[in-house]
């Protein structure tokens, strides 16, 4: 008995190995899988503002949005946020919308949720009611909160800060 043992604890120890092997690469595969698509989702959000798709960039968000940004919060709906976005996509034309930083993506550890922070160079023209054009160059830093809300990354919370881009 003492013989057999000895043979099949090695045998045991190394399956327990190979399942916990085969579990992390699983892990780690459908972490790489989210990566990329938060990645895609952040070359959508570029594609949507050059393209004033206001659709297009709210698709993305979840049913409710918190935003801070100049100081105030606020929560809204994603079809008051597809109002706003299609307003301000109408009045401001992007010459540019580029990555100052690669933007910087952390996933929890159970995969529900992640965070990306994002610095941005924006140049354009904003058009008034009026019709008067202003030029604009605005350099962005962000923070926003992703879930994985029915198998899809939505964000959830943005937290926005800008400066003028010519200082």
């Amino acid at each position: 008995m003492k013989h057999t043992l000895y043979r099949i604890l090695p045998f045991g120890v190394i399956l327990v190995l190979l399942l916990l092997a085969g579990s992390a690469t699983a892990e780690a595969q459908s972490r790489k899988k989210d990566m990329a698509e938060l990645l895609r989702l952040h070359e959508q959000q570029k594609t949507a503002h050059i393209t004033n798709n206001a659709e297009m960039f709210v698709e993305m968000f979840a049913e409710n949005l918190v935003q801070l940004q100049r100081g105030q919060s606020a929560t809204r709906t994603k079809a008051e946020s597809l109002s706003r976005f299609k307003t301000y996509l109408s009045r401001y034309k992007f010459l540019e919308w580029e990555d100052i930083k690669p933007p910087v993506i952390k996933i929890s550890k159970d995969g529900t949720m992640a965070t990306k922070i994002v610095q941005k160079r924006v140049r354009g023209t904003y058009t008034y009611e009026d019709g008067k054009v202003e030029d604009d160059h605005t350099v962005f830093a962000w923070l926003e909160v992703w879930e994985k809300i029915k198998g899809k990354w939505k964000v959830t919370a943005i937290a926005s800060t800008d400066r003028d881009g010519g200082k």
